[in-house]
């Protein structure tokens, strides 16, 4: 059988990197966003490189409307979706992002957006938020809290959002992909600032460090979102044009033609059951 291996950023690391390893595949599958281009270090392996794209099952979801009737959720109020991340950004950065978002979305139900709504996922409930300075206690009720929710049940919250905070990369993936307004507070590692970085780039969403996360800095994010404009519309044509590519089907049909090749006989239809 044939061998494949999956790059993983940042390519230092060494818990992941292993050259001699990699120089024995017959295929080194980079499966990160096409705006965020090859690091240098894959020169040395550049001939069994495939760009694949991050892996997305984006495609079945239910449209924004649809989305909110499933989740429950008023069909025309605007909606903001954040799910805080505490590891492996810690407390202090959780907090902090989290203040800002609320506060944002405070503020602009107070000057023009009476009926946007605040949704927060992997929050085991509102007493998890307490004693954190800038969010209300008791949350009011435009805030709705919901702990870990499965993979399907977190796309349908992203295509119901009107705008989708991204601290991590699977939040920016999945809201490029799903064609939501990214407001993007990245997390202090790598992976995830090269990314948010090269979409504040190319203008594709709007980034804000977290020094910069301040209520009425994602107020104003939080309307640039909510608005139909050409921008608006400019950004999501670029974040999903720079962030998606062929990602796991991608990947799966990269080991089926290496299979194929390892095998006499075999082809690819052949090798993923199908007839021919």
């Amino acid at each position: 059988m044939g061998r494949v291996t999956l790059a993983m950023y940042p390519l230092h690391d060494e818990l992941f990197m292993d050259w001699p390893f990699m120089a024995q595949m017959d295929a080194v599958i980079w499966p990160y966003a096409p705006l965020v281009g090859l690091p240098e270090e894959l020169a040395a392996v550049q001939d069994k490189v495939v760009q694949t794209g991050p892996f997305l099952e984006t495609d079945g979801v239910a449209d924004q409307a649809a989305a909110c009737a499933q989740l429950g959720l008023p069909v025309h109020d605007p909606l903001v979706v954040c799910a805080p991340r505490g590891f492996p950004f810690g407390r202090e950065f959780g907090h902090r992002a989290l203040a800002a978002v609320y506060g944002g979305v405070e503020l602009l139900r107070r000057t023009g957006h009476p009926a946007l709504r605040l949704v927060l996922l992997a929050v085991s409930g509102p007493a998890e938020l307490r004693g954190i300075p800038g969010v209300a206690d008791p949350l009011p009720d435009w805030v709705r809290v919901k702990g870990v929710v499965t993979p399907a049940e977190s796309l349908l919250h992203i295509r119901a959002a009107s705008a989708v905070i991204g601290e991590g990369t699977s939040t920016m993936h999945e809201g490029a992909a799903l064609r939501t307004p990214l407001v993007l507070v990245p997390g202090p590692i790598p992976e995830v600032m090269l990314l948010a970085q090269a979409l504040d780039r190319a203008g594709a969403a709007q980034v804000f460090t977290l020094p910069q996360a301040v209520p009425d800095a994602l107020a104003g994010a939080f309307r640039v979102a909510l608005d139909d404009t050409p921008r608006r519309t400019a950004m999501l044509d670029l974040a999903l044009a720079l962030v998606t590519g062929g990602g796991g089907a991608a990947a799966a049909c990269v080991v089926l033609k290496v299979a194929a090749r390892r095998l006499p006989g075999a082809t690819v239809g052949a090798l993923a059951g199908q007839p021919g």
